[in-house]
């Protein structure tokens, strides 16, 4: 017998003595005993014990609905019937395909949905079905000790796409492993020997390669001051610090990649001969992008810095908001036919949520949807950004400072709207993260309104218009009240006729607005800045013409959060393994990569996605690390030490074969490379394929075309200097369907003026 089972039977001996049913109302078919009058249950509702669950029970209702009850809870007869019977196989079908069309909704229902995954076999007697859990007391779970919770590898969409591409490039590197061990090029065991190695740099990169990122990390690869300093003094900082170590993690990965690329060269491929060129071309792209996610963290762990230090030194009369577009809300019915499904124009809408520190941090979001399609244009996100600070500053006079954060979307990087910003005299700087990590604290808004949204559909309503979803978000909003309104942009107000311009705008991640104009950063506060002095002689201040008001006042509300609710690891990898037996008794945790934080109430688990204030560890903890950490814990309690302390990473002073330069992990600009006419006529014949026989061509399918394809003579048409990526291959078609378009009207054009001629 499992040691979790038995102590749950010792542990329930009380409770098989009871006459009633146990079963939580999670999963009960009669009232919930803790809320409904105990007297009225018993005369009206009888339910009386008709037998105890068995361990055969426990795992089918574990299966069934995604909950652990303990073995021996007393069960009536209907409660037995049921959630104790076998779930049919077209059932759980169906329950699949839901599931997997759920997530297809970026988290919208995690207040509906029981995720069973993150729950632990604590106790559901409790009123609020979203903390349904058991006593405080620890104690082993079923799950851990029947093995009964696995976890599951779940798709996902519109994920980081630097993550995607290098995820998919391990994915390629382990195919040609295969492929070189079926050709004889690789033994049995070496080829897993390969598999594995690949698995643990995925890994490396996936979680630990953030906790070791550092402004006083002594190896290049993990230094953000020395990864991010530029070439230009304005923008570069000097490290205080040699970089005389190596990191092993980061080295294996170098290691592997020319590993396999001398393999391929030095090896006899048999029948295989033809397709060395296509493994070389797989290795180096899988490289190209790997490299590409590795500089994208370093990028991400420091601007990530901008927001993290304004949440934690901002004062009573500092703002930070937080923007972002949501997606167009699609109009919906109550009941719609066919013909009111298709071909719907969306709402844009756009959400801001503003974050400020009175004792607890509290936040409060606008809403502003417009009335009527709109460019979603830096005119428009101007006139957005400005009627925010507009209604905080009518709100609070006492405001001294209001900061920005948004991603890096065109409409927001624009001259136009940093000039507009800088008329407004109230903004003091504006940050942006880095490209494709902008999911925060308006997505996860967006989602509980949109949820909110759908609940008013269901009670009868339709929301077709902009009038009609602010009233669905009024009504809907409990606990928290948004700033909702209708607008539409003044076009009373003209456009500039003359272009501003920010040079290098592109480029630029940090603006902080002096009084001569505005001071940039290519990476935050790496450097003195460069100050651009801006000229308002043709700037014209972008405004919104307000349809509907809020229909009440809302104030910020705090982010409360209970004292037992997190139990997190500290700054140092002693204290993470010392709050791992804590940890295991919360029920929500992050989902974000390597953070630890886990909470005892999904509210509070809100709150913590919201703020974004997550708490990175590595995810394997050596004991030397260990040993180092607690040593530097023994010095900090003896003296004063201010000084950043992070992971030293599996580390060593050795000489490595692969060098960095200072600026490795600066984004750099695609060199445009003409395509040549071989290039362009083979595309073209894939391309006048899809048009003559209506099947277009996959770009897919093309690029991997492309590196077999041969002459008549029985030569490869292409070297490996002339294979095309998907990306390009969609480019050039995108560009060619353009062109045939306008000669096709042009053609149409000459042919009716001769007619008319």
């Amino acid at each position: 017998m499992f040691p979790a089972l038995s102590h749950l039977l010792e542990r329930n001996a009380n409770r098989r003595k009871r006459v009633y049913c146990e079963i939580p109302p999670l999963a009960s078919t009669h009232p919930d005993t803790t809320t409904s009058d105990i007297t009225k249950f018993r005369s009206k509702n009888t339910r009386k014990k008709e037998r105890q669950l068995t361990f055969a029970n426990v795992v089918t209702i574990r299966n069934k609905i995604g909950i652990v009850i303990p073995v021996g809870t007393s069960v009536c007869a209907n409660c037995r019937r049921s959630i104790c019977s076998p779930v049919p196989e077209e059932k759980i079908d169906k329950e699949e395909e839901k599931e997997i069309s759920c997530t297809a909704f970026l988290n919208e229902k995690d207040n509906h949905r029981r995720n069973v995954n993150t729950y632990n076999s604590k106790s559901f007697y409790n009123d609020d079905p979203m903390q349904e859990m058991f006593e405080t007391d620890s104690f082993p779970s079923t799950c851990e000790q029947a093995d009964l919770s696995q976890e599951t590898v779940q798709s996902f969409e519109g994920i980081d796409y630097f993550i995607a591409e290098g995820g998919r490039a391990f994915q390629d590197i382990c195919n040609v492993v295969q492929e070189l061990c079926q050709v004889g090029a690789l033994t049995d065991q070496r080829a897993k020997d390969y598999a594995e190695i690949v698995q643990e740099c995925k890994r490396y990169l996936k979680t630990d390669f953030k906790v070791h990122i550092s402004e006083l990390a002594t190896v290049p690869d993990h230094c953000s001051i020395f990864a991010l300093s530029d070439k230009e003094e304005a923008f570069s900082c000097l490290c205080g610090h040699n970089h005389e170590m190596v990191c092993c993690n980061c080295e294996q990965i170098s290691e592997l990649l020319s590993s396999l690329n001398s393999l391929i060269a030095n090896s006899d491929l048999k029948e295989k001969e033809d397709c060395r060129d296509d493994y070389q071309y797989k290795l180096s792209q899988a490289q190209t992008n790997i490299f590409s996610w590795k500089t994208h963290i370093i990028r991400t762990c420091h601007q990530e810095k901008a927001k993290t230090e304004i949440m934690n030194t901002m004062g009573p009369n500092d703002i930070l908001i937080v923007l972002d577009w949501a997606m167009k809300f699609l109009p919906r019915r109550y009941r719609e036919d066919q013909s009111n499904w298709f071909a719907k124009r969306g709402l844009s809408w756009h959400i801001g949520v503003a974050f400020r520190r009175r004792n607890v941090i509290e936040s409060l979001a606008f809403n502003h949807i417009f009335n009527g399609q709109i460019p979603q244009d830096s005119y428009a996100t101007s006139a957005v950004i400005l009627d925010i600070v507009n209604d905080l500053k009518e709100q609070d006079n006492s405001i001294d400072k209001i900061h920005l954060w948004s991603d890096n979307a065109g409409c927001y990087k624009s001259s136009e709207t940093i000039y507009a910003l800088y008329c407004s005299k109230f903004v003091t700087s504006y940050d942006f993260c880095e490209a494709q990590s902008g999911k925060g604290a308006c997505d996860r808004t967006a989602a509980t309104l949109k949820s909110s949204i759908r609940r008013y559909i269901n009670q009868g309503n339709d929301v077709l218009t902009a009038t009609q979803m602010k009233e669905a978000i009024e009504k809907t909003s409990k606990k928290v009240r948004y700033v909702v309104k209708v607008v539409e942009t003044d076009t009373s107000a003209t456009h500039p006729h003359q272009k501003v311009q920010v040079p290098s705008i592109s480029a630029m991640n940090n603006f902080e607005f002096v009084e001569n104009g505005v001071k940039v950063w290519r990476h935050y506060k790496l450097g003195a800045g460069k100050l651009v002095p801006l000229n308002l002689a043709d700037v014209i201040v972008p405004k919104l013409r307000i349809i509907e008001n809020p229909s009440e006042i809302v104030d910020f509300h705090p982010l409360v959060q209970s004292s037992s609710s997190v139990s997190s690891s500290s700054t140092t990898a002693a204290s993470a393994s010392s709050s791992s037996t804590q940890q295991s008794e919360d029920i929500f945790t992050c989902t974000n990569d390597g953070c630890t934080a886990s909470f005892n109430s999904h509210q509070d688990f809100n709150n913590h996605l919201i703020l974004d204030n997550c708490e990175i560890h590595s995810e394997r903890v050596s004991k030397a690390d260990v040993l180092k950490t607690k040593y530097v814990d023994k010095l900090a309690e003896s003296q004063v030490n201010s000084k950043e302390i992070t992971l030293t990473g599996n580390c060593g002073e050795m000489e490595g074969e692969h060098h960095l330069s200072r600026g490795w992990a600066i984004k750099t600009d695609r060199k445009n490379k003409r395509f040549s006419d071989n290039q362009k006529n083979f595309l073209i014949e894939r391309f006048n394929i899809g048009l003559q026989t209506g099947h277009k061509e996959d770009p897919e399918n093309v690029a991997v075309v492309m590196r077999s394809v041969k002459k008549a003579d029985g030569t490869r048409r292409f070297s490996i200097e002339e294979f095309l990526t998907p990306q390009q291959i969609t480019s050039f078609f995108s560009r060619h369907c353009r062109k045939n378009g306008a000669l096709r009207e042009q053609a149409i054009s000459d042919i009716e003026s001769s007619l008319l001629n």
